[in-house]
């Protein structure tokens, strides 16, 4: 778990305190106890999930890419959930610039896909 807040440019990563929760129609679909929160710039908040807490199944990777000048090259995956595609609605950073390494090992949702739950964000 990542203890520190690492800040680079304008952006910033901090550990969530709490539960961070994915749904997708009302239905939970993934949590974590471990989740970050990234803010850049202007832009709203982001939580990212760790990996490890994906379940399985939920992910398909796709080659589907972006590149960021301060987070580096994405990848993304769709969302499989009880039979439902949503085509690149999660990416992640497996190979970030250094400054935010961290984002290695975690993914994000486009919150207008997705309902993300995480009080106080």
């Amino acid at each position: 778990m990542v203890d520190d807040v690492v800040t680079h440019k304008d952006v910033s990563i901090a550990p969530y305190r709490g539960q961070a929760v994915a749904r997708l129609n009302g239905k939970e679909i993934m949590s974590s106890q471990e989740a970050l929160v990234l803010r850049e710039g202007a832009a709203p908040a982001l939580i990212y999930f760790p990996m490890k807490d994906v379940p399985a199944g939920l992910l398909r990777p796709t080659d589907h890419t972006s590149f960021c000048p301060k987070k580096g090259h994405a990848s993304y995956w769709d969302v499989i959930s009880e039979g439902d595609t949503l085509k690149n609605a999660v990416w992640g950073y497996p190979d970030p610039i250094s400054e935010v390494g961290l984002l290695a090992h975690y993914i994000s949702f486009y919150p207008n896909l997705v309902e993300i739950e995480a009080p106080g964000i």
